[in-house]
């Protein structure tokens, strides 16, 4: 069907009517339409004119996931379009809620009959609940409390016992992986990096998934600024977000400072850290855009059964969410024949959050990025990183692909590590029975352990510190009966050994 009569609205307005114009088929801001409000589109066309007219949203490539009414999802940029035959006075052309994952920038009227010349007519709708035609305002980020409290002892503590990523190594380690390594690192161009990541960096990084390409990749600096984008990107007042939890605080505050409403898929000790797959059913709505997940999950080091994981990908898929997956301890299974696939390769509005800091032990570098086939997410999340970091370290970048083609090596040697130090902290749990119970991680270089009898575990923490040793209290993750424990560091006995002899009496 051609685009011949195009009748255009803006979505920004509660209550708004269109009327006959001239307007281009496609936008030309995608950026700014990404951050225009949703509407819930009731389309009732007076039928002035013989014919078949077509109500269409038009889709910027970049935007966030909409509830709509009489559309029909397809891929084009286009938009999305259902039919309806006009006979009478009026056809209300309405159907079943559709989600689209693009932003509501205008709808458009379609005739398509070349010779059409349409006389003015009207589309009505009204904005969803809650969202009143317009942005709720910013929302402000609550202090990061797991940071806040690392600033204060990270670098000044001698045994971090609560590290949440593996023993590092130095620059000229990594160089000693390939022969020319030092010479093409001096040789690094320090000019502006390619946005996405550069080829040689985003092909190192698609080899760790499966079906998801190096053109389906995009760099980030860090994986926090992958959460924020992510969620700053997607998320608009009014829609709906499940968070798995106790989870990295950033989870949680940056998609509540989107505007939207956030409820937590709570995990419990006392349930040895199970996933209520009821409940999570029972927290999906209408407006429900994005579950995030944490596999393997921070703090707890437990890792999703695959049954498990699948019908949390069929719950996703049958509401059309996107599963956003925090995947940065993957590759770091104690058993590796426990590893989930990555939410990219499994489902096609699967988003992959990675790292080169935690399971691969080099936070230095800063990389971190987004895998996923869903081309208008990665568009959208590109267009606002032009607000934040632009392009990634090119240092960084040729460091962190070096690092990625010897994953292995890093891997095993991080492996090691882990599976000496468990059996001490089994050791060390054992004789402290009274005080500290936990159930046992499967996964990643952390545990969370619950403590009992020494009252106020933040206090705790920072007299530990003080002598010498740094636990985290699970208050920052609001646990307070509970601590993360590292053990992704060579230096761990000695640092359990500070511990032992800091315990209170009895």
């Amino acid at each position: 069907m051609g685009l011949n009569q195009v009748r255009r609205c803006s979505a920004a307005t509660a209550n708004w009517t269109a009327s006959a114009s001239s307007a281009p088929s496609e936008p030309t801001n995608a950026a700014a339409a990404a951050r225009r409000a949703a509407v819930l589109v009731r389309p009732a066309v007076p039928a002035n004119s013989p014919g078949t007219i077509t109500p269409s949203l038009v889709m910027p490539r970049s935007g966030s996931a909409r509830t709509c009414r009489a559309v029909a999802l397809t891929s084009s940029t286009a938009g999305c379009m259902a039919g309806g035959k006009v006979a009478g006075s009026t056809a209300d052309m309405t159907g079943p809620p559709v989600r689209t994952p693009y932003s509501v920038q205008s709808v458009m009227i379609l005739d398509s009959r070349p010779e059409a010349v349409l006389p003015e007519y009207h589309v009505t709708g009204r904005d969803p609940p809650g969202i009143s035609g317009r942005d709720t305002g910013p929302v402000e980020l609550s202090p990061f409390r797991i940071e806040r409290f690392y600033a204060r002892y990270e670098h000044s503590t001698r045994f971090m016992l609560s590290s949440s990523d593996c023993e590092s190594r130095t620059i000229g380690a990594l160089l000693e992986f390939e022969p020319d390594a030092h010479e093409r690192l001096l040789a690094t161009w320090c000019g502006y990096t390619e946005s996405p990541g550069g080829p040689e960096l985003r092909q190192a990084i698609a080899s760790i998934y499966e079906r998801t390409g190096a053109g389906e990749v995009l760099a980030t600096s860090s994986a926090e600024e992958g959460i924020f984008l992510l969620y700053h990107a997607l998320l608009r007042p009014g829609d709906h977000v499940i968070v798995e939890t106790p989870c990295y605080e950033s989870a949680l505050e940056v998609a509540r400072s989107t505007g939207a409403e956030v409820s937590e898929w709570k995990r419990r000790y006392d349930d040895g850290w199970a996933h209520d797959l009821d409940a999570l059913e029972r927290l999906i709505r209408p407006a429900t855009r994005l579950l995030y997940l944490n596999q393997p999950h921070n703090p707890t080091g437990t890792l999703m059964a695959r049954p498990t994981f699948d019908r949390v990908i069929d719950l996703a898929r049958a509401h059309g969410l996107v599963v956003f997956s925090d995947e940065v301890y993957r590759e770091l299974e104690h058993d590796p024949a426990g590893r989930l696939p990555a939410a990219c390769d499994a489902y096609e509005r699967g988003v992959s959050l990675g790292s080169i800091s935690k399971s691969y032990g080099l936070p230095g570098l800063r990389t971190g990025w987004i895998a996923t086939r869903e081309a208008a997410l990665r568009d959208a999340v590109a267009t606002l990183k032009d607000y934040t970091t632009i392009c990634a370290s090119a240092p960084s970048e040729f460091l962190t692909a070096l690092a990625l083609r010897h994953r292995e090596v890093l891997l095993d040697r991080n492996l090691g590590i882990v599976r000496r130090n468990l059996p001490l902290l089994d050791g060390f749990f054992e004789r402290h029975a009274a005080t500290f119970a936990w159930t046992r991680p499967t996964a990643s270089p952390i545990g969370f352990p619950r403590v009992t009898g020494i009252g106020d575990l933040t206090r705790y923490c920072e007299q530990l510190a003080e002598a010498g040793v740094l636990l985290l209290p699970g208050a920052v993750y609001d646990q307070p009966d509970h601590i993360r424990v590292g053990f992704g560091r060579a230096n761990m006995p000695a640092a359990l050994d500070v511990l032992e002899a800091h315990l209170p009496a009895g």
